[in-house]
């Protein structure tokens, strides 16, 4: 029933086993914490009226930025295999209290060619911070990168909460084509030999014979690699906008070597 719209009144008198539902709206730049008192929990406070009540409604100020930081178990540089699937490059922790994921900004860099070697890109909430894909973890974001050294926007395909308090971490991994781009050549010797040939006067006079010799180009193996960094992550808590610092965050070097 109306009567109560606190903070201009916070007391009002209702019938005897009547019942009253109260409601928490934080306003921009707050989040609402919890009740106290008759009610407990984050939901809708119900208070039967078979004697005085009383309610506390607890607020927060939110933070105006988060610090990223790399996540625990991040991945290191090493090689990886052609083809080879879910390979961990990037891992990041962020520390909010409640939130949603809006968007999440990658660009990569390398001697491969990343829009044709990298087939997918796919980013996990790493729920227990181990630092590789568990059977149980879904994908909150994936995509492609289109050019060559460029960079990759994700949206997050379904509603991804940050945990209400202490750290949520994240971990981007990478599929890579069984077939990468063309190899390279790269001669093992180089230049021009000169040889001079001495000929007998009384033969060819003062003649001097110039023989070019060139080094044939020998193959070598390439190995390509691919290293993503974390650009930009914009958060939103209770329709405010939040802003991370701590960024940008490189990520391992893989190596696949062809």
């Amino acid at each position: 029933p109306a009567g109560i719209n606190c903070g201009t009144t916070c007391t009002a008198t209702f019938n005897s086993a009547s019942s009253v539902t109260l409601s928490a709206t934080p306003v921009s730049g707050s989040s609402f914490t919890g009740w106290g008192g008759a009610c407990t929990g984050t939901g809708s406070c119900v208070v039967t009226m078979n004697a005085a009540k009383s309610v506390t409604a607890s607020f927060a100020l939110k933070p105006s930025s988060v610090a990223a930081s790399p996540g625990a178990n991040a991945p290191t540089d090493r090689t990886i295999n052609k083809g080879s699937l879910n390979n961990p490059a990037l891992s990041f922790a962020l520390t909010l209290p409640g939130g949603q994921l809006s968007s999440i900004t990658l660009s990569v860099s390398g001697t491969g060619n990343d829009a044709a070697d990298l087939t997918n890109v796919k980013i996990y909430r790493d729920a227990n911070a181990n630092g590789l894909v568990d059977s149980s973890e879904v994908i909150v974001a994936q995509g492609k990168f289109n050019a060559d050294n460029g960079t990759l926007t994700l949206t997050p395909t379904t509603t991804t909460a940050l945990a209400a308090s202490g750290t949520t971490q994240f971990l981007v991994v990478v599929d890579v084509n069984s077939s990468l781009a063309a190899l390279r050549f790269v001669p093992a010797l180089g230049g021009l030999l000169l040889l001079g040939l001495g000929v007998r006067r009384r033969w060819l006079g003062a003649l001097g014979l110039a023989v070019l010799l060139t080094a044939c180009p020998t193959p070598t193996v390439v190995q390509n690699t691919y290293q993503l960094k974390l650009e930009s992550v914009n958060l939103s808590s209770n329709s405010t906008v939040v802003s991370v610092t701590g960024l940008p965050m490189v990520g391992a070097t893989l190596t696949v070597q062809k």
